[in-house]
């Protein structure tokens, strides 16, 4: 989705969760949020260059993301920020983020994690709590799996089941 000047707000956040800047973003030039199924979605978004908390946008960094009319649209994560010239031959800041999904990613299941004859909701219920505040809503009627994982990451473990019962899924409500 594109965006009018101010109809979004993005709080800033560090690692841990803590707002950082002095204020929300509240300059947003554009702003398009991508939902992807079975894959981690991402947010882009671009500000002017002269906006000082533009010093606060660097790796390690989250943001709460909100649209004036709609609210909360999510939580996102740093990825990439680059300087680029705006139409009106200014600078602007682009900024890329992944949405929550990328968590799972970054969270192994460990080593000889095996499930045996074990329904595929219990399966997944029990990979997606590695990452603390995570659930899963799963279809019951999918069935059982035998499975065994050797430090997959979560989304990679989940991919496993995804492609063998040939389902999907996606990135429900972010907090």
């Amino acid at each position: 989705r594109d965006c009018v000047m101010n109809e979004f707000s993005i709080d800033i956040l560090n690692s841990a969760g803590t707002v950082i800047a002095p204020g929300p973003l509240t300059t947003v030039q554009t702003l398009e949020d991508t939902k992807r199924l079975d894959a981690i979605g991402q947010l882009i978004f671009t500000l002017p260059a002269s906006d000082p908390r533009t010093q606060y946008l660097t790796a390690g960094t989250q943001f709460q993301v909100y649209d004036r009319i709609d609210g909360y649209i999510g939580k996102f994560y740093y990825r990439t920020k680059t300087l680029q010239a705006d139409a009106v031959g200014g600078a602007q800041v682009r900024v890329e983020a992944h949405d929550q999904l990328i968590e799972l990613a970054h969270k192994s299941v460990n080593f000889r994690r095996t499930y045996n004859a074990v329904a595929v909701e219990t399966v997944v219920a029990s990979l997606v709590t590695v990452v603390a505040g995570w659930s899963a809503t799963v279809d019951a009627s999918i069935g059982t799996t035998t499975v065994t994982y050797e430090r997959e990451s979560v989304l990679a473990a989940l991919d496993v089941l995804r492609d063998r019962w040939n389902k999907h899924y996606r990135l429900n409500s972010e907090s």
